[in-house]
């Protein structure tokens, strides 16, 4: 039995287009246009991905951060939820 994204029982794949799941639903990651970038303080290390569709709309983007120090070691910095 093969399942529509082309997964069999035992787990195999099968090969394929490979999607990503964006604002426009899942879409093939080579119709889209991907760029990153990096920004760097005392603080913190920031790296950002972004990926445009063919009318360059942005679709999806991840934000990944890396704390320095810790936040009460930061003057002035207040942790928020």
């Amino acid at each position: 039995m093969t399942y529509t994204n082309g997964a069999t029982v035992l787990g195999e794949l099968v090969p394929g287009e490979p999607l990503i799941y964006t604002s426009k639903g899942n879409v093939p990651i080579d119709s889209l246009t991907y760029t990153k970038d990096w920004k760097v303080d005392e603080n913190f290390v920031i790296f950002r991905e972004f990926w445009h569709d063919s009318d360059g709309n942005l679709v999806k983007n991840n934000v990944h951060m890396f704390a320095l120090q810790g936040l009460a070691a930061m003057d002035g910095v207040q942790a928020t939820m």
